[in-house]
């Protein structure tokens, strides 16, 4: 019984430290693109009613974004992926959007 015990607590120390690391490392990428903090869904809304956020739809932030959300899931978290992935889609838009040109003479029917 006291093997048990033991190796219950054991076991408990063990998964408490690996979810404290994860969400250590799910903190870095925020730390180096604070704006990839929170849910997402503000500055979503707010870059789509026109407002500019600086660097809030760049590559780099999206990548400090879907990092730290994974991270944190593997911490044990509780945290909501739709306003992560809301953020994540609107900064693939705003790249391709980028890319794409918005005037070609076949585009116009």
């Amino acid at each position: 019984l006291v093997d048990s015990q033991s190796s219950r607590w054991t076991a408990f120390a063990i998964q408490t430290s690996i979810s404290a690391v994860f969400a250590f490392f799910a903190f870095l990428p925020v730390a180096v693109r604070p704006v990839s903090a929170g849910s997402g869904i503000a500055e979503a809304k707010a870059v789509l009613n026109g407002i500019e956020i600086p660097d809030s739809t760049s590559v780099s932030t999206a990548i400090c974004k879907g990092i730290s959300v994974i991270l944190a899931a593997a911490a044990s978290l509780p945290i909501g992926l739709e306003g992560p992935m809301i953020h994540i889609g609107l900064c693939v838009g705003s790249n391709v959007n980028k890319i794409i040109p918005s005037s070609d003479a076949h585009l116009d029917t």
